[in-house]
């Protein structure tokens, strides 16, 4: 407690020294923190299922080729052959337009097979999830409520179950709600809503949707306790390769079953950029440090003959050093809870404004274990930066300290130390330096290639229909020439097309 007093009283009498090193902190350790706690969202958090090691995705494509779609017949032929997996799923993207309680609104929806949240292992807020006799074609009007339009559109009615609720022209049963905590893995791309109903698939084989081929849907699969995805991909490959020479005209040649673990899937590329950043900031926090190390033999130079009078006084060496690392501990914490603070304005942005292309990235916040990062990074730090001067200034000479002439004594070692300090720094620094060049010039490159057309003044919309009045084709056409003559007729608008996929 001395030593902390001690050491809080030197600082307070050098404000200028003390702000420059606690921001020079704040910022290594601010950055370090804000980007784990990125890491620690996206890449170490686990997925919100059930043993989410055991989940896998499968999809057919053509070997060499990238795809992540199966159709409906091939998985039914691998769910009865296959002996390694504990449950297959499927679903596919949706949609249904509500008109009641307030103004009429599109939902982002999901169709899905009668065990897809058992294979999740996810279990409903209330009610119950789908079952067999419900996934049919002549009847799949059961649904399912996310908690969020729950609580929105229905003001969290506990009596919402057995509810008739009118989606487009069709009525459905509500039967359960889902957990506030659920999270729908496997979107199209990451900036797509998170669904909000979540209705059946209702396929059947020998349907009109159970061709080989038609491949429009995904499939999530539980591994049996110890099957690797490994042994699971083979025993895949080896019930393909019987499909292929058992129906040879309606597979190519070349189609493969791939597997990749969940985790794998949701993440993708996006770890390796995350780690690489990671240990960009960490580079960040070790200059951060080298400076700090420098200021403190800088003023280490004009505190000798404090040195040398405690020395003289009976302070041994360990005492000495115990004081001088109390204080560089003491500027560590001060700098470490100005970084949490950075860290936490800079999470919250990174949450708000960051690429919609980084999966959970709502997830980020600041929380216990991020906290614990922090902590120990600026404990680090503080031995770090304070343990070179420490032992420097504790080999302080008594004779030249107290005759005031220690200026020439040590000096070539002391400048010796700072020069090896100074050249870490220039030499981390050139690597960040050259890092952020070569991605600037990446990024300008991409900003600079052609698409191939002219995004300029070009706007998107999505427009549907459903239901049953559009199944004939000259109906849905007609709905679509009459959404093109309204949009030719609105000022400013020169054309308009339709696209199913955009560019």
């Amino acid at each position: 407690m001395t030593d902390l007093v001690f050491a809080a009283r030197m600082l307070r009498k050098n404000l200028g020294f003390t702000f420059v090193a606690v921001i020079t902190l704040a910022l290594g350790v601010g950055a370090n923190t804000a980007i784990f706690s990125v890491v620690k969202a996206v890449l170490l958090n686990e997925l919100p299922y059930r043993e989410p090691d055991r989940l896998v995705t499968v999809a057919t494509p053509s070997r060499g080729e990238v795809g992540t779609t199966i159709d409906f017949t091939t998985t039914s032929d691998l769910r009865t052959r296959s002996r390694l997996f504990e449950s297959m799923s499927l679903f596919r993207i949706a949609a249904g337009a509500i008109v009641e309680r307030g103004e009429p609104e599109l939902l982002q929806g999901i169709r899905v097979s009668y065990d897809y949240f058992d294979t999740l292992g996810v279990k409903m807020q209330i009610g119950r999830s789908f079952q067999a006799e419900e996934d049919r074609p002549d009847r799949r009007y059961e649904l399912i409520l996310s908690h969020g339009l729950w609580m929105r559109r229905f003001g969290g009615d506990p009596k919402i179950l057995g509810r008739v609720i009118r989606l487009t022209d069709s009525s459905f049963t509500v039967i359960g709600v889902l957990p506030p905590t659920f999270q729908q893995p496997l979107l199209n791309d990451n900036s797509r809503p998170q669904p909000e109903i979540f209705m059946p698939l209702g396929y059947a084989l020998g349907g009109p949707n159970s061709c080989r081929g038609c491949q429009h849907l995904r499939l999530i699969g539980r591994l049996k306790p110890g099957v690797t995805p490994t042994q699971a991909g083979a025993e895949l490959n080896r019930i393909m390769r019987d499909l292929i020479r058992e129906h040879p005209g309606d597979y190519s040649h070349d189609i493969e079953a791939r597997l990749t673990p969940l985790r794998d899937e949701m993440v993708g590329r996006v770890g390796t950029a995350l780690w690489v950043l990671l240990g960009a900031v960490a580079f960040v926090l070790l200059i951060a440090c080298a400076n700090v190390a420098n200021l403190l033999l800088a003023r280490a130079t004009g505190r000798a003959k404090e040195i040398a009078l405690r020395a003289a006084l009976g302070a041994g060496r360990r005492r000495l050093i115990r004081q001088l690392l109390t204080e560089s501990l003491l500027l560590a914490l001060l700098g470490g809870a100005a970084g949490i603070l950075l860290a936490s304005w800079g999470t919250s942005a990174l949450a708000a404004l960051g690429p919609k292309e980084i999966p959970r990235v709502h997830q980020i916040r600041i929380d216990a274990v991020v906290m614990l990062f922090a902590l120990a990074v600026t404990v680090l730090t503080g031995v770090l930066f304070g343990l070179a001067p420490a032992l420097r200034a504790s080999r302080t000479d008594l004779n030249d300290a107290l005759k005031d002439i220690g200026k020439a004594s040590g000096t070539r070692s002391r400048h010796g130390l700072r020069n090896l300090l100074v050249t870490a720094e220039l030499a981390l620094a050139f690597v960040l330096v050259v890092g952020a060049a070569l991605l600037g010039k990446s990024f300008l490159h991409l900003m600079n290639v052609s698409p191939g057309y002219d995004p300029h003044n070009v706007l998107t919309m999505n427009t549907y229909v459903y239901g049953e009045r559009y199944q004939k084709p000259d109906v849905e056409l007609a709905y679509y020439q009459a959404a093109f003559r309204r949009l030719l007729g609105t000022p400013g608008v020169e054309g308009a097309a339709m696209v199913s996929t955009l560019p």
